[in-house]
């Protein structure tokens, strides 16, 4: 197509995946067999009701600590204490989103889609960097997203070979 032939070295991203069909379609039965789940979960929160409680709970024995090691002039026992404060304050952050919610945990699909289109971006920008206009060619026919599909401009012909 662009008068070059060029030879990479393996990566995953072309490594054969049972579980596509062709034209990159998807097979059930395949993805089933491979451990991949195609159903969506429900969208479970990242944190539940019982670790929530316990966060609550110890949040309310570790300001007790600190009040009181604060009280006695435990300076020690105030550092230890407010470290293990800052540290489950830091987790629950991480659970929560800006709104105050529970974050939610992505489904086995949408973590399916972030991995391909992490894999088919990395490829092409290896393939951008030692043949310029292959890669201009790709990152303009190929798309991402919950489908994934190679759409050229024109018609192309590809001749592959294995070495």
């Amino acid at each position: 197509m662009y008068g070059r032939q060029e030879t990479w070295e393996d990566s995953p991203a072309c490594w054969p995946k049972p579980w596509l069909g062709p034209n990159g379609s998807v097979s059930a039965k395949a993805a089933f067999d491979a451990g991949l789940s195609l159903e969506p979960r429900a969208n479970e929160s990242v944190i539940d009701e019982a670790a929530r409680t316990d966060y609550k709970r110890r949040i309310a024995e570790l300001e007790q600590v600190i009040d009181d090691a604060d009280g006695a002039g435990d300076a020690e026992a105030s550092a230890t204490a407010r470290r293990e404060l800052d540290a489950l304050i830091e987790q629950l952050a991480s659970a929560y989103g800006l709104s105050g919610r529970p974050r939610r945990r992505p489904d086995d699909i949408e973590r399916a889609r972030k991995a391909v289109t992490r894999r088919i971006r990395d490829a092409m920008g290896r393939i951008d960097r030692f043949h310029p206009a292959l890669g201009r060619h790709l990152h303009a026919s190929v798309r991402t997203g919950m489908f994934c599909s190679y759409a050229p401009e024109r018609d192309v012909t590809w001749t592959v070979e294995l070495g």
